[in-house]
């Protein structure tokens, strides 16, 4: 889907600005009918901030942002 982890249960995906935090194991499910279920995820859009030395993704590669 586009997404980079960015450490553990955050992903970020570059083309769209999107930030998505608290994806891991304990949050999803395989529903009976066999597809997956995702609760609690924490969405947001990524702010300049984020991108600067200390940000959240400051660690990304130039080309990834």
């Amino acid at each position: 889907m586009g997404f980079v982890r960015i450490r553990y249960g955050d992903y970020y995906k570059p083309n769209a600005g999107v930030v998505v935090q608290d994806l891991h194991d304990e949050n999803a499910v395989i529903s009976p009918m066999g597809s997956l279920r995702i609760f609690d995820p924490v969405p947001t859009m990524a702010k300049q901030e984020d991108l600067v030395h200390g940000g959240m993704l400051s660690g990304l590669n130039p080309a990834d942002r």
